[in-house]
C-alpha cells in the first residue's frame, strides 16, 4: 500500500488524510518535474522521502475502520440492562 501515498490512510478509515496525501504526492511529482534539471537530479530524492514519511504516518495512525467494525459488533452483542423495580412506599 505504500506505493500509492494515501492508500494506507484510506484503508484505516482516514479519508481526508488519504486524499491530502495523494494530492500532496501529485504536488511533489509536479515539483520534481519542474526542478529536476535545475537541481541536477537531486530533487528526485524527494519522492522516496515523501512516500516513506506518508507510509510511516499511515502505519502510526489510529485504525478508525477497525474501531468502527468492533464497536458495531459490540452494539449487536450488547443486551439491554434490566430495569430495577422500585419498592412502593
Amino acid at each position: 500500500m505504500s506505493i500509492l501515498p494515501g492508500l494506507g490512510h484510506f484503508y484505516k478509515g482516514h479519508i481526508a488524510g488519504g486524499a491530502a496525501a495523494l494530492a500532496g504526492a501529485i504536488g511533489v511529482c509536479l515539483f520534481i518535474a519542474g526542478t529536476v534539471v535545475a537541481t541536477v537530479g537531486a530533487a528526485v530524492l524527494l519522492l522516496p522521502v515523501y512516500i516513506i514519511a506518508i507510509a510511516l504516518h499511515a502505519y502510526w495512525a489510529e485504525d478508525l475502520a477497525f474501531a468502527r467494525m468492533t464497536s458495531a459488533a459490540m452494539v449487536k452483542e450488547a443486551r439491554p440492562v434490566p430495569e430495577i423495580r422500585r419498592r412502593r412506599q
